[in-house]
């Protein structure tokens, strides 16, 4: 509770009234606090009270003691408080005594009836001057509104009693005041006896509740609460589903599980002053509704015999268990509860409908039913029937009907003559007469069953023939080795036939092998080969004779496998000149194919129309360093040569092209384009160009030591310097390399400007030698300066 002066009032002194609690009613959710006993108080100086039981004490500021002051402002307070549910003794019973200085002091009452301090923020109930217990309370006008609203029309202790029967008190104190802020007073004794009315809580109305919704699975619930009585500041709901522990929402969206459970929603109100009022409602969760149930559809042709499935459809949710039961005529089928049904014969003509039964916890078992369909005529599953035997005259023809689904009742023949029927013949066999000679044959199979249509099927047509008088098997000749031919002969048959051949390998048919002449193939060697001969003419029985098989096919004679005696050289030429690789082999039946390789041997490449024993090419800058190889065959096997470079000799008028490369001595190399660099002075340039070098000799060289590069313009040779690259791994430190290393250099010559604008610069070549062997091997290549 939170005391205020009015004014310039200063609060000197406040003192706890005694309080009694007389019997309450039952409170509508909890048992009101234990009453407290009333007893009176008395004691002074109030400076030295002890709380009484179940009071605090509490000081704002000094207090004067014995007189004397030892407080250094204008104000003091003393408050005096105690909280809860209780009997409050009336004010008009508190006397005291005191010595102050003018005004009059003032004696008030505060009630906090709300717990926040703010009810006695202005003095609910004062009374001037000397107080005992004949001074009659006023209300303070400018006590709380929502009090001063509520004012008996009798504003004594008893009249707010009565107003009041059931307020909450949360904490009260008396407070005495005097006027001015130097004012000073000394409170000598103070006393407080019990008057018996009650401040306590009040009993709310409870709210009648109700659901919004029918309490079903999966269906969101809420509550309606009318008739509060007074309305409360906060209200609260809970929802308990069966013995479970209750759960604080606002909504409450049952569960497949809680199907056929109780429902509990309370619901609790607040409002101050009064005890917390409750109200609930129940009700038993029923199963929900399939939001999608359609009626199931026959899938499939109703006929007899032909399976008709039941369509479900799209449910939702979708069910977790469906039983099927299938009708004939509205009647249920005994034992025909799968998802789909096969139509007896006795059901044609009839009705045919399904009835599903869809189950899922917490759902409302749905019952849905087809429409229904005439069970119609089955349909037989018969193949074409076959005929097997001679269909010569005299022989004897068989009928094979094949499998029917499902099987007929009965089976019926008919053998036709060119599609007319036979008489008599309606057996499963028949016997080829001379009437049929030149005629074709068929059989006719008809099948019968309840419920189904009848079926016919009729076989494919053979023609009746009489077979050859006199036939002759063929003969093989020609030389049985590979790459040979042999030829089949055939005398003549009687009376004479068209005849096709099938030559074989160890008796199975060669693919292609269809003439008259075969050219024995390397697959040949070590097997056998025989010729089949086909006769046919109309009217006749097709025939087929075999000939007598050959001996074992050798290879031809004096061939062997290819073996090479003399392999490709390495060759050079001049600058467009020629050059010739040539290989020498032994094996007999020998072909040969040239190959070339442009990256040093990794990949090659088929060098068209190059099959003899011999390779010439012309030694072009392009072709430098290319490398050359070749395939030797025969019947028996193949053998590839080694390979053999070109190594092409240029010279300044015949030169490399920039960026091609070339053989020296003991090094490749290859130098690119050309870049004038600008004034070395003012009357030369300096002529730079990237060359590129690798040494494939023994040992260790120095390309900087075996390598010498001038450029060369007419007759005119000008130095030029080598200032190192990159180098490849593996380099030493001091620039030696080892076979198959690499190295770049910035070739770069002084050049008199004149020299290079001149037209005799055209013709300019670097000329580049190769020392390593004291031979001084020069290669040129032409200048092609940019930039």
């Amino acid at each position: 509770m939170r005391l205020l002066s009015r004014g310039a009032t200063t609060l000197v002194g406040l003192v706890a009234a005694s309080i009694a609690m007389p019997a309450l009613a039952a409170p509508a959710f909890a048992d009101a606090p234990a009453p407290f006993t009333c007893s009176a108080v008395s004691d002074a100086p109030l400076a030295t009270i002890a709380a009484p039981s179940g009071w605090a004490l509490s000081a704002a500021s000094q207090w004067r003691d014995g007189g004397v002051s030892v407080s250094t402002d204008g104000s003091a307070a003393l408050t005096a408080t105690h909280t809860g549910d209780f009997a409050l003794g009336e004010a008009a019973a508190l006397a005291a005594d005191y010595a102050a200085a003018s005004p009059t002091p003032t004696v008030a009452l505060a009630v906090d009836f709300s717990g926040t301090g703010a009810d006695g923020q202005s003095s609910v109930l004062t009374a001037s001057g000397a107080t005992d217990a004949s001074t009659a309370w006023t209300l303070d006008p400018s006590a709380d509104a929502t009090l001063a609203a509520a004012a008996p029309t009798d504003t004594t202790a008893a009249g707010w009693a009565a107003a009041f029967p059931g307020a909450v008190v949360h904490s009260v104190g008396y407070a005495f005041a005097t006027g001015g802020d130097s004012a000073e007073a000394t409170l000598t004794s103070v006393t407080a006896d019990c008057v018996r009315y009650t401040f306590g809580l009040a009993d709310a109305q409870a709210p009648t509740v109700a659901l919004d919704h029918t309490a079903k699975v999966g269906q969101t619930l809420g509550v309606t609460a009318t008739g509060w009585n007074p309305q409360p500041t906060t209200v609260t709901t809970s929802w308990q589903v069966g013995a479970g522990a209750p759960v604080t929402a606002a909504t409450f969206t049952p569960a497949a599980a809680d199907a056929g459970k109780l429902v509990t929603a309370t619901v609790t109100g607040t409002a101050a002053g009064y005890r917390d009022a409750t109200n609930h409602v129940s009700a038993t969760i029923a199963t929900a509704d399939f939001a999608g149930s359609p009626n199931p559809t026959l899938s499939g042709t109703v006929r007899v015999g032909s399976k008709v499935t039941a369509a479900l459809g799209t449910w939702a949710p979708k069910p977790t268990a469906v039983a099927y039961q299938w009708r004939i005529d509205g009647k249920a089928v005994t034992g025909a509860t799968a998802s789909s049904f096969v139509p007896r014969a006795a059901d044609r003509g009839h009705q045919l409908s399904v009835v599903v039964t869809a189950t899922l916890p917490g759902y409302t078992k749905a019952v849905r039913a087809s429409g229904s369909t005439v069970v119609g005529y089955g349909v037989f599953g018969a193949p074409k029937p076959t005929i097997s035997g001679s269909s010569q005259v005299g022989s004897t023809l068989t009928l094979h009907r094949g499998t029917w689904t499902p099987a007929a009742s009965s089976y019926s023949y008919r053998w036709l003559r060119n599609g007319s029927p036979i008489s008599g013949a309606t057996k499963s066999t028949y016997k080829v007469t001379s009437t049929d000679r030149g005629k074709y044959l068929s059989v006719r199979v008809t099948g019968k069953a309840s419920g189904y249509t009848t079926k016919v099927v009729t076989s494919s047509s053979v023609k009746a023939t009489v077979p050859f008088k006199a036939t002759h098997a063929p003969t093989i000749t020609g030389t049985l080795r590979v790459s040979s031919t042999l030829t089949a002969h055939v005398s003549a048959w009687s009376p004479t036939a068209t005849f096709h051949y099938q030559w074989k390998r160890n008796g199975q048919a060669i693919s292609g092998a269809t003439h008259s002449t075969y050219k024995l193939a390397k697959a040949d060697h070590g097997a056998k080969i025989t010729v089949a001969v086909t006769g046919t003419r109309s009217g006749y029985t097709t025939k087929t004779r075999t000939s007598a098989s050959t001996t074992t096919i050798a290879w031809p004679k004096g061939m062997t496998s290819p073996k090479i005696t003399r392999q490709p050289q390495w060759a050079a030429a001049a600058m467009n000149g020629k050059a010739t690789f040539s290989v020498t082999a032994t094996g007999g039946g020998l072909h040969y194919q040239w190959q070339y390789s442009s990256d040093g041997g990794h990949t090659w490449k088929t060098y068209a129309g190059k099959t003899s024993s011999t390779l010439t090419v012309t030694a072009t800058s392009g072709v430098s360093l290319y490398r050359y190889r070749v395939v030797v065959s025969n019947v028996i096997s193949s053998v590839t040569s080694g390979n053999g470079a070109l190594a092409i000799l240029s010279g300044q008028a015949t030169p490399f092209n920039a960026g091609d490369p070339f053989l020296l001595d003991s090094w490749s190399s290859v130098v690119f384009d050309t870049e004038d660099l600008g004034w070395y002075d003012e009357t030369r340039d300096v002529l730079s160009a990237e060359a590129y070098v690798c040494y494939g000799d023994a040992g260790l060289a120095n390309p900087a030591n075996d390598l010498t590069i001038r450029l060369k313009v007419g007759g005119t040779y000008y130095d030029a310097s080598l200032i190192a690259g990159d180098v490849e791994d593996g380099i030493d430190s001091v620039g030696n390399l080892a076979s198959g290393q690499c190295q770049y250099f910035y070739v770069y010559a002084v050049v008199p400007i004149s020299v290079v604008n001149g037209t005799a610069f055209s013709q300019a070549v670097w000329a580049v030698t190769d020392n390593t062997n004291g031979n001084a091997f020069t290669q040129f290549v032409k200048v092609n300066l940019v930039g």
